[in-house]
């Protein structure tokens, strides 16, 4: 008998060939099907954090972090910042980015000093803001024309890079080097004691003197009392007999509670830090003339007029990509000389979010020729030592796709990045490319942005205020269940003749209420339904299960928590097949149920040889 099994699937979508040319076990088309290498399994779904949230304008979303390792989660949908308690989503402010800046594209930065850990976020018509992540819910404003300035915004070395000004489009601004400029105040009374009273509030007068500043450093004590208070650094306070404290360093509101009352009349004091960093911080772009080593500076790349998109840094140095070239910037150690030159003409991506800096280089999607978008990136040549762009594949044809609000990330082994179809104005789908297997795969979520939050993927929708936890159980929990398929190539199965076909066995993995149509089409044919295999069939084999959950790393390990746990189980079904003689025969396959599957073998079994001939569809004359 002769059989022709496909067990390997390491090459995800190829498209740009020819059905007949793409090797076994790729995929001329597929949607939410992921490539594991020795398998394709379905993807898995989302949720939505919080409640969700129907307005039409995109989310973006970012994370920050705590001076403890804590994460903080945040997102701007429209004229709001919020965070997320972990519950649900907390404005900041109210409407804090203005009516112009509705539509703005945001961008944040993380930065943590001995002032403490914080975020600053900027847009090129709202402002420039810093929030403490230890105080998500507090804000500064620190926008002042002439000390700085609004546009996108990443801290690389201590300084503050901005771009991207309404007034500027080529230009890059530096801020000063921190000089970690701080102010200390010493026995600041926060109340008096009365021999009773354990509990003491206040709000510390440093905010008085600007509305720009924020504390660090607290230490609280009192006189002829044994217990003294230290800062924590995530916006608590610890008494040295057990007291409890807290204290938000953006708008100074501190209290204390001691465990043994402090004495009558004797005043609790507060001794104390405070930074403004826009004097000689990171959001002051202030310089002499002549220019002073570490100072602000402003780098011009006017040549050709096409604007700044984003910064990034990969082997020490920093590519500032335009939309139809790239330029290289580096420094001298004393920061009195910079290079500023063009690295490459005709590269470019065509907005601030779709490339990321990864351990292998920056990946990107260039768009200097709109008929043909490129997945590429930049990469350090080790014979030539020098680093250069590449192409990361070929097979995959872009043309039909549009990248203009495209979004990139690393996670895990593979590089996601949005996109949306010529037709449609919003972005619709992910591309899913795995390092390992340099494959990709295309999923169908709406996406704006992402970000990496407790180890979950984080995507700010691009068609309404959700945030959504991606790839997480095995449903959308706004639809429930979700097109997908799986088409082969078109394959001879080796045999350049007309032949028979008795049954095609699949094999893989599955969850008891997943259900898996199979499809085939003999010379390009409609499709014929040969089957449907069953989570509850008897092939299926409830003595090999095992746990799945429905949270983790895709292609790589379980993270989180256990939230989501599902058993799958081994089958294995041969369906008989009644099918004209062919030549070539591609399959497609459809989960139709819920939950988890995969397929780790396909093999056309029964194969029967017939004569040299063309199919008949090809000999009617």
């Amino acid at each position: 008998m002769i059989t022709y099994p496909i067990k390997d699937f390491k090459y995800g979508i190829i498209n740009s060939l020819e059905e007949q040319s793409i090797p076994d076990g790729a995929f001329s088309d597929a949607l939410n099907w992921l490539t594991q290498g020795d398998k394709v399994e379905i993807r898995k779904g989302f949720t939505v954090l919080g409640d969700e949230d129907t307005t039409s304008n995109k989310t973006y979303v970012h994370t920050g972090y705590k001076s403890t390792g804590e994460q903080v989660l945040f997102k701007k949908v429209g004229a709001k910042l919020y965070y997320y308690n972990d519950t649900d989503w907390v404005e900041i402010g109210d409407n804090l980015f203005t009516t112009a800046g509705v539509n703005d594209i945001p961008t944040f930065t993380n930065y943590a000093s001995n002032a403490g850990n914080c975020v600053y976020i900027s847009s090129p018509k709202s402002g420039l803001f810093k929030i403490m992540t230890a105080n998500p819910g507090s804000y500064t404003s620190l926008y002042v024309s002439g000390t700085n300035y609004k546009g996108h915004i990443k801290i690389i070395n201590n300084r503050m890079w901005l771009w991207a000004r309404s007034e500027d489009k080529t230009g890059v601004y530096l801020s000063k080097i921190d000089t970690a400029n701080y102010t200390t105040v010493n026995n600041e009374v926060i109340g008096t004691g009365d021999g009773t009273k354990k509990t003491f509030s206040s709000t510390l007068t440093f905010k008085a003197g600007s509305s720009y500043r924020t504390c660090f450093g607290i230490y609280v004590y009192s006189e002829g009392s044994l217990e003294v208070f230290r800062d924590n650094y995530d916006g608590t306070l610890t008494g040295s007999l057990g007291g409890t404290g807290t204290i938000n360093y953006t708008t100074g509101a501190i209290s204390v509670t001691f465990v043994d009352p402090p004495s009558n009349t004797k005043t609790i004091v507060c001794d104390y830090q405070w930074e403004n960093s826009n004097d000689g911080g990171v959001t002051d772009f202030r310089y002499s003339t002549p220019r002073n080593a570490g100072e602000g500076l402003i780098i011009r790349q006017d040549a050709g007029g096409d604007p700044i998109q984003t910064v990034l840094s990969y082997n020490n140095e920093e590519y500032v990509f335009h939309k139809t070239k790239v330029w290289k910037v580096t420094f001298q150690d004393t920061d009195a000389t910079t290079y500023n030159k063009i690295w490459r003409e005709n590269v470019g991506i065509p907005n601030i979010f779709c490339a990321c800096s990864t351990g292998d280089g920056i990946y990107y999607i260039d768009t200097v020729n709109d008929t043909v978008p490129n997945f590429r990136k930049l990469t350090l040549d080790v014979v030539a030592q020098e680093v250069i762009p590449v192409t990361v594949t070929t097979f995959v044809d872009f043309a039909a796709y549009v990248f203009d609000y495209s979004s990139m990330i690393e996670f895990g082994d593979y590089i996601l990045f949005t996109s949306r179809h010529y037709l449609t104005n919003r972005n619709q789908t992910v591309f899913a490319y795995n390092k390992i297997w340099k494959s990709i795969d295309r999923l169908d979520w709406a996406l704006e942005t992402f970000a990496i939050y407790n180890n979950m993927l984080i995507g700010g929708s691009s068609i309404n205020g959700d945030a959504l936890r991606l790839f997480h159980n095995f449903i959308d929990n706004l639809d429930y269940t979700f097109n997908n398929y799986v088409i082969g190539n078109s394959s001879e199965l080796k045999m350049e003749r007309l032949k028979k076909l008795k049954k095609i066995v699949v094999e893989g993995e599955m969850s008891p209420n997943q259900s898996l149509d199979v499809y085939l089409s003999p010379d390009k044919i409609d499709w014929i339904k040969v089957g449907t295999i069953s989570g509850d069939g008897s092939y299926v084999d409830y003595t090999s299960g095992h746990d799945v959950i429905g949270d983790y790393l895709i292609g790589e390990k379980v993270i989180g928590s256990e939230e989501g746990l599902s058993t799958i189980y081994h089958y294995k079904y041969g369906l008989k097949v009644s099918i004209p003689k062919f030549n070539k025969i591609k399959y497609k396959f459809v989960a139709t149920g819920i939950g988890y599957i995969s397929v780790s073998l396909i093999e056309y079994w029964d194969i029967r040889r017939r004569t040299y001939k063309l199919p008949s569809k090809y000999r009617k004359i």
